[in-house]
């Protein structure tokens, strides 16, 4: 978020200093404009990602795993040491789950730990993902994931609205630019 906005602060300093004869025009013009293309394509790159997540989760919900009957297939390396480290953390393998949502079935590996209240779903996304999960007070469930942290939706929602604002700003300051500025 500080280097999305940060940037769109930089423009307003390079446009206060070009209406304030410090900065040539045309260098200001050129630093807004290819800003607001950056800006203009990254808010693009966004909506689409936040558009096939959303056709993504609607397609979770509608899929039901299903246990996997041993034996429990041996994971990739990358999958193997990230189990390896949860169960350092007193978790135990308990069975794995096969989910299909399109094209092959995605494999998870599920550990817990001995009071059964925490558990913990392994699997590949992307890269190897931890999804711990406990139940709380009437039935909602927590959950955090490891090694990104915070799921999608808090990435992508704030990053659309930063690059918005962005070009607003970079609309404005072009603007100010075009009309206020001295030609020479």
């Amino acid at each position: 978020m500080i280097l999305r906005l940060g940037l769109a602060v930089a423009v307003v300093v390079v446009t206060a200093l070009a209406l304030a004869g410090r900065v040539d025009v045309g260098t200001a013009r050129l630093v807004v404009i290819v800003h607001a293309v950056l800006a203009f394509t990254a808010l693009v790159v966004n909506v689409a990602s936040r558009r096939r997540l959303r056709r993504a989760m609607a397609l979770m919900k509608t899929t039901v795993p299903v246990v996997v009957n041993e034996p429990i297939l041996t994971p990739r390396a990358d999958l193997a040491t990230l189990i390896a480290r949860v169960r350092e953390l007193g978790f135990e393998l308990i069975g794995g789950t096969d989910t299909t949502l399109s094209g092959p079935p995605v494999r998870t590996w599920i550990l817990t730990e001995p009071a059964g209240d925490v558990w913990v779903e392994i699997g590949f996304a992307a890269t190897p993902i931890a999804i711990f999960l406990s139940e709380a007070k009437g039935g909602r469930f927590v959950e955090t994931a490891y090694p990104r942290g915070s799921t999608l939706e808090h990435v992508v929602g704030p990053s659309i609205r930063d690059f918005a604002i962005s070009l607003v700003v970079d609309a404005l300051a072009l603007a100010a630019l075009l009309v206020a500025a001295p030609t020479g």
